[in-house]
């Protein structure tokens, strides 16, 4: 128990930078217990008990990442709120930190790189050209997480150091190439749109296949 009556928290409001940490401490003078709750993106934790000091991390946020539905009720990811509640034999006190957090770390800001026609044969690159990515390393979030994800026409493809690169089509079409890329925060796509034509049958080659010295029937092969 700490000395004296005073129950306070300093500082009693925060504007934090993103990803930057910040310590809050507290006088919780003749109180039996103390504990500390962070009200964040519309759920309330506790978070430290018996403690006069806890350290906020505002880890990474995006100021577009609302929750859907009533504004009211929507959870603002720049905001929190940090409760000091301390029990004062049967009466329970309560002081609460503002917390503002300034989104200051860049997303990826890019576009795909690719033809606008493929004939579904040949090796072709599809590349994300990142164009903010020195100001994203300048604030340490220059790792990028990239995710495929391809739509309308089947097709035979490999990842590649960050690239997509598509090897076979198994149809024709307009196929649709979207990248999902993030560092950290929140995911942003782009698409790509690909003409596919694949060559007709009668120029394809067909390579026949190679026939074993001895073959022989699997069993039921061909019973109907």
């Amino acid at each position: 128990m700490q000395a004296g009556s005073e129950f306070s928290v300093t500082p009693e409001r925060l504007v934090v930078a993103e990803n930057a940490r910040v310590m809050v401490t507290a006088k919780a003078g003749g109180a039996d217990k103390v504990l500390w709750l962070l009200r964040r993106d519309g759920a309330e934790r506790v978070v430290a008990a018996d403690q006069l000091s806890w350290e906020f991390a505002a880890g990474r946020v995006a100021a577009g990442r609302v929750a859907g539905g009533d504004s009211q009720n929507s959870a603002d990811p720049l905001r929190a709120t940090l409760l000091l509640k301390a029990s004062y034999g049967g009466e329970v006190r309560t002081r609460e930190v503002a917390i503002t957090i300034q989104d200051s770390v860049p997303e990826p800001v890019f576009q795909l790189i690719g033809p606008a026609r493929w004939d579904g044969r040949s090796r072709i690159e599809i590349v994300p050209e990142v164009q903010n990515l020195v100001q994203m390393q300048a604030q340490g979030a220059g790792t990028l997480n990239v995710r495929w994800v391809l739509d309308d026409v089947a097709t035979i493809f490999a990842e590649e150091s960050g690239k997509l690169v598509l090897q076979r089509a198994q149809g024709s079409g307009m196929l649709k190439v979207t990248a999902e890329l993030d560092n950290g925060g929140a995911v942003v796509r782009q698409s790509l749109m690909i003409d596919v034509q694949e060559p007709p049958r009668e120029q394809e080659a067909w390579v026949p296949r190679p026939i074993a010295e001895a073959e022989q029937p699997v069993d039921g092969q061909f019973i109907g």
